[in-house]
């Protein structure tokens, strides 16, 4: 009797283990982890190309790109700035990830919300040179997602990012020891437009050209390269600025918005860069020199030329007290005959090699550029120059000539 009871009760045990084990197996039907990586397009701009060239074709369904890093300095950040405290919480925790190299879970379950705030990251962070995008994982239990989590794409080893970074910081530190301490924001900002342009070689084969280690370290770059370069110095001088892109003529490209003694405005230094205005067709300045048309323009203004293509809301920028041409005293409402020979007599004493000009509108430009091109008054307010070459901007109505003995 005894011996029949336990037959009954070993039965039981194999029946439960069965049991057991077929919720096991169910589990691991209706429980999943799933990882995706994705391609995001490059917005980082390689003049020149179209969209599709530079390889900005509609990305996967899932999405990725490079990701952000601890604050350069103690500025506000613009992108996060216009977040919800909700994609505040997904900014906070995806620049968590980048810099701690692991996997973050982030407080959303949705990965479109993750690509929009992870490339408003990436605009306020230049300082992120190791990442080119970033996988998520979905955690899935009986066919819905529990959680969502994020991990940064890497470029470089731990051991290459450091020395990396000791070479970016050595030559930013050389940077900033030359910033003018005085002038308001406008002069660190021309101070770094020309710093950058300066010392930087546009190539579109340079290497790491999507980052600041090609401006800071190689000096060569495209114009991801430059925008990023400006926007961290100017940051690190408490400029807050963040990242812009879109296209110009065509192709992918980058610049900055900026603000500027308080008003917001947009600086172009790759297109400060008579090097790749020269290469990529555009109206050029002297070869050897800077162009001034997009240091410090307005909204208006930048649109003739550039399209905007970011997710995030940018100003109306209308301020002009800051644009260059305003600040140096080179913008003529009318056609000022004693303002344009006092420029001229200051350019030629200083020796500058080229003196510029911007009209107000096209009417004062046609006036200006018929008098003194087609009917070669220049000639009578720069005497010692025995020929003359110049350019223009009708954008912008801007007029340049420059100087030979």
């Amino acid at each position: 009797m005894n011996r029949r009871h336990r037959k009954r009760r070993g039965s039981g045990f194999v029946r439960g283990l069965f049991v057991f084990l077929l919720l096991l197996l169910a589990l691991y039907v209706f429980l999943g982890r799933e990882e995706r990586p994705a391609s995001v397009p490059s917005w980082e701009p390689i003049p020149g190309e179209t969209a599709e060239e530079a390889g900005t074709e509609e990305p996967a369904a899932e999405e990725t790109e490079t990701a952000g890093e601890e604050e350069s300095s103690s500025v506000s950040l613009y992108c996060r700035s216009l977040l919800s405290d909700a994609d505040r919480a997904i900014y906070d925790r995806i620049l968590e990830g980048i810099t701690s190299g692991e996997e973050t879970e982030v407080p959303t379950l949705d990965p479109d919300a993750l690509s929009r705030v992870y490339t408003s990251v990436m605009a306020d962070h230049p300082e992120i040179f190791y990442t080119d995008g970033y996988t998520y994982t979905t955690y899935r239990s009986f066919g819905a997602t529990r959680a969502l989590s994020f991990t940064a794409r890497y470029t470089v080893s731990d051991k290459e990012r450091t020395a990396y970074q000791s070479a970016i910081d050595a030559a930013v530190e050389e940077i900033l020891q030359g910033a003018p301490k005085d002038g308001g924001d406008f002069a660190k900002i021309l101070y770094v437009y020309n710093t950058i342009i300066q010392n930087t070689a546009y190539d579109t084969g340079a290497a790491h050209n999507q980052d600041i280690y090609s401006v800071f370290v190689l000096k060569k770059s495209v114009c991801s390269g430059y925008a990023k370069a400006a926007q961290l110095l100017l940051q690190k001088l408490g400029i807050e600025t963040a990242l812009v892109t879109g296209t110009a003529q065509g192709g992918a490209h980058a610049w900055d918005l900026v603000l500027a003694d308080g008003d917001w405005t947009y600086v172009d230094p790759t297109w400060g860069d008579a090097e790749f205005l020269d290469q990529s067709g555009a109206s050029s300045e002297d070869l050897s020199g800077i162009n001034y048309d997009y240091l410090c323009v307005t909204t208006e203004d930048l649109s003739s030329t550039h399209s905007f293509g970011v997710p995030y809301a940018l100003p109306d920028c209308t301020a002009t007290k800051d644009n260059y041409y305003v600040h140096e005293g080179l913008y003529f409402t009318r056609y000022d005959k004693d303002q344009l020979a006092e420029i001229a007599q200051q350019a030629e004493q200083t020796g500058q090699g080229v003196l510029r000009l911007r009209c107000a509108d096209d009417a004062v430009f046609q006036k200006m550029k018929a008098d003194l091109v087609d009917g070669r008054a220049i000639y009578s307010y720069l005497p010692g120059s025995s020929s003359l070459r110049y350019s223009e901007d009708d954008s912008l109505h801007t007029l340049s000539f420059y100087l030979e003995g």
